[in-house]
């Protein structure tokens, strides 16, 4: 019997999307991670089993610093994030001075932090202390008790099965 922790939920993500002009700030989300995955995500796509899901990428004004990233949902900022990954791969693709090399961020938020159908914003905060919004995450989740996950009146039985795949399947 496999016991899972109350903690876990099923995660859906449902899309990932950029929301700012290249023109202010040139930046990208890595292929963020949901923890204790069964599979790759967040992109949308399959369930997941989860308790957190981990952002992270790098970010580079054009005309001013970053000074550090928000978590935004609901307009309440849930977490800050400072610039503190380094990031050479940045640097060397766009050819930038080594002062730049620290623009990555990386953290977790926990599920539990978040509504079970959310639109978790990425922002940056600039030198000046203005926000910009530059990535959203449009996800839903339920716990291991629930019936159903997001309104899609998939069973909690369904979602799970979708996760298996048989290893003789081509």
């Amino acid at each position: 019997m496999v016991h899972l922790d109350s903690e876990i939920r099923l995660l859906e993500i449902k899309e990932v999307t950029g929301c700012c002009s290249p023109a202010v700030l040139e930046w990208a989300l890595d292929r963020p991670c949901v923890g204790l995955s069964l599979v790759q995500g967040p992109t949308p796509g399959p369930y997941s089993l989860a308790s957190s899901i981990e952002v992270s990428g790098w970010a580079l004004g054009r005309s001013q610093e970053v000074s550090r990233i928000l978590l935004v949902c609901d307009g309440a900022a849930l977490k800050v994030i400072l610039q503190n990954k380094l990031r050479p791969d940045v640097v060397h693709a766009l050819g930038l001075s080594a002062r730049h090399t620290c623009c990555g961020f990386k953290t977790k938020l926990a599920l539990a932090a978040l509504p079970r159908a959310f639109a978790l914003e990425i922002h940056v905060e600039f030198q000046d202390e203005s926000r910009l919004c530059f990535a959203k995450v449009l996800g839903a989740w339920a716990t291991l008790e629930d019936e159903t996950l997001g309104g899609h009146h998939s069973t909690l039985l369904n979602a799970l099965l979708s996760l298996h795949t048989p290893k003789d399947t081509p």
